[in-house]
């Protein structure tokens, strides 16, 4: 099984959009997460070869289970590739071997990043940017190569 999560690595994710302010950081919507899936990951996967030999798991935050992801998820990974929300595989929220990035990762990673509290999202996007690369330059043995397919 190749995790998902690899993209947290390879390319974290910010949504943001040009204001008359500036550039806005914005909120994930199912419209948003559907071109993020559609525009980048899928034809990521697709130039890596490896989509079809993915198991695609999300939880089940409202972005995840829209209609239209729902729909672009099945064209892409079928029923049979993917476990979440309104599928026949539905996520277990409580099991190590499906979800161990939350047993470990999410908590130690959000003890690091807000230890030096920032006060601006600018702020939040810098420390997790430079804690996944702390992260992979001290956790770079065997647990790094399962999870983040590196």
């Amino acid at each position: 099984m190749v995790w998902f999560y690899c993209y947290l690595y390879h390319w974290t994710v910010f949504f943001e959009e040009i204001t008359t302010n500036g550039i806005q950081t914005c909120s994930v919507r199912g419209q948003r997460y559907h071109d993020m899936l559609r525009n980048f990951v899928i034809p990521q996967l697709q130039k890596r070869r490896c989509l079809q030999d993915i198991i695609f798991k999300q939880d089940v935050a409202p972005p995840h289970i829209d209609r239209r992801v729902k729909q672009l998820l099945r064209q892409h990974f079928t029923d049979a590739g993917m476990i979440s929300r309104h599928f026949p595989t539905t996520l277990h929220p409580h099991s190590p071997d499906i979800t161990p990035c939350d047993f470990w990762l999410w908590g130690f990673l959000k003890d690091n990043i807000y230890r030096k509290r920032p006060v601006a999202l600018p702020d939040l996007r810098n420390s997790i940017r430079r804690m996944f690369l702390i992260f992979r330059q001290t956790h770079s043995g065997q647990l790094w190569k399962i999870w983040f397919c590196d």
